[in-house]
């Protein structure tokens, strides 16, 4: 989180909230309470009114948010798990199925004879490691993934590695 918000904003409500879920501390309050413990990375905040909903109601209680405009365009087609995660991702700690995702990946990476040792700088580059990180989340889970959507990611990365490497 910037700077900036800790300094001025920082007895804010939503800047504490954020700091915690950061950390992957405190409690998460929820639109509707679960009968059962559940996980954080479940719920998902509606980007009208940010509550939180489970990731399998949020698209019902979009369709009739009291929050959402009038001029709002037809939601019913938008992915809004995918888009309220990518705009949550920095403030949450990375899941581990991501960590591995993005391991495998890499893994599935070729050597090449014109750019040797772009899947070594693509494994120890913090930076190249967390823009895999934000596109895998991006495409949502393994089964809602197209074929080539990884493979896409790899390409991205290795882009950016024979950048850093030249």
């Amino acid at each position: 989180m910037s700077k900036h918000l800790f300094a001025v904003h920082a007895a804010e409500p939503r800047v504490r909230k954020i700091s915690q879920m950061e950390k992957g501390e405190g409690n998460l309050i929820v639109y509707r309470r679960p009968g059962v413990p559940a996980n954080a990375y479940d719920y998902i905040h509606c980007r009208f009114c940010k509550g939180f909903y489970h990731h399998k109601l949020l698209w019902s209680h979009v369709k009739t948010c009291s929050f959402k405009p009038d001029g709002a365009e037809n939601d019913t087609e938008r992915n809004f798990i995918r888009e309220a995660r990518c705009e949550i991702a920095p403030f949450l700690q990375q899941q581990d199925e991501n960590i591995e995702m993005l391991d495998e990946v890499i893994d599935k990476m070729k050597e090449t004879k014109e750019n040797p040792g772009l899947k070594k700088v693509c494994q120890e580059d913090e930076l190249i490691r967390q823009f895999g990180l934000y596109h895998l989340g991006r495409l949502g889970p393994l089964e809602e993934q197209r074929l080539k959507d990884q493979d896409n990611v790899r390409t991205k990365m290795r882009s950016l590695a024979r950048l850093l490497v030249r």
